[in-house]
């Protein structure tokens, strides 16, 4: 359930009873037909009813967006043969502004019968460290599940994980001499300071001299794939988002999900851990 990851530091702590009284307030729902979205919570698991699953000092959340699916082709097509109609029948020019009131009653019209898609984002919580894991790449996304938490308990303090020392500094390190916490992988991103020209790297010998060529050129590392000391592949970027998230693999063949939750909770902790080592130690930012 966490296979990417933003991760922010908490102000607060949570009970279980309290979140849950608390996630009830906002269910997951259909949109209304005239709606195009409709956000709120759901059991992260779908054979339980619990919108809180606990497990030992973590916590796992489930929030769920459901949009209706109307593709913009089909809107135009719509459109553009009413204009075609306006223009035939009353001989004038159908202009922007009464296009777009059309564009309007168009998707009006058409929203009640449009497919509804449905995505999930989870976060784990963990009281213990202070720390929520939001598991989605796109940090827009993350915040407005950060705003619908907010939006049901009143208050939600929280500050975006960042570390002392440049990500884009620290990565390029990594590549030029190595780290006691991760070995680098196969791919990379390079970009020169001004942000202008991009070399990308995929299933290449990060440590040959064509990659150290590009360093001494001045380029920077500004994502770069990395194998923590605890056995997880994952790539990590300059904005410090993880992208797929490769666990190491159970010793066991039996899946048992609130093993697998305290498993995930502990190992992302770890990781966590082993960043702020590698990066200098954790930065204080600005509230958001």
């Amino acid at each position: 359930f966490i296979k990417n990851l933003n991760a922010y530091k908490l102000e607060t702590k949570f009970d279980k009873a309290e979140l849950t009284e608390a996630l009830e307030s906002k269910p997951a729902r259909d949109p209304g037909t005239q709606e195009l979205s409709a956000y709120g919570f759901a059991a992260p698991v779908k054979q339980s009813s619990e919108l809180v699953i606990e497990a030992g000092d973590y916590m796992l959340i489930c929030a769920e967006e459901n949009k209706r699916d109307l593709p913009a082709s089909v809107v135009k097509a719509e459109v553009d043969k009413q204009v075609e109609k306006i223009e035939h029948d009353q001989c004038r020019k159908v202009y922007k502004k009464e296009r777009d009131q059309i564009k309007d009653e168009v998707i009006m019209r058409l929203l009640p019968s449009a497919f509804i898609k449905t995505s999930r984002i989870y976060a784990i919580i963990c009281n213990k460290s202070s720390m929520i894991y939001i598991g989605h790449s796109s940090k827009t996304k993350c915040e407005e599940m950060l705003n619908a938490i907010r939006s049901v308990i009143g208050s939600l303090p929280v500050r975006p994980l960042e570390f002392k020392h440049d990500p884009r500094a620290a990565m390029t390190r990594i590549l030029r001499v190595g780290s006691e916490w991760f070995l680098f992988g196969l791919k990379a991103t390079l970009k020169d300071i001004e942000g202008v020209e991009t070399v990308k790297f995929t299933n290449h010998d990060l440590g040959s001299d064509e990659v150290i060529d590009h360093i001494d050129a001045g380029k920077v590392v500004t994502e770069l794939e990395l194998l923590s000391v605890r056995d997880i592949r994952f790539t990590l970027n300059d904005k410090l988002t993880l992208k797929q998230i490769k666990y190491p693999e159970r010793e066991d063949d039996e899946s048992d999900f609130i093993g697998d939750l305290a498993i995930a909770g502990g190992l992302l902790t770890l990781l966590i851990g082993d960043l702020a080592n590698e990066f200098g130690g954790v930065n204080i930012p600005e509230r958001i």
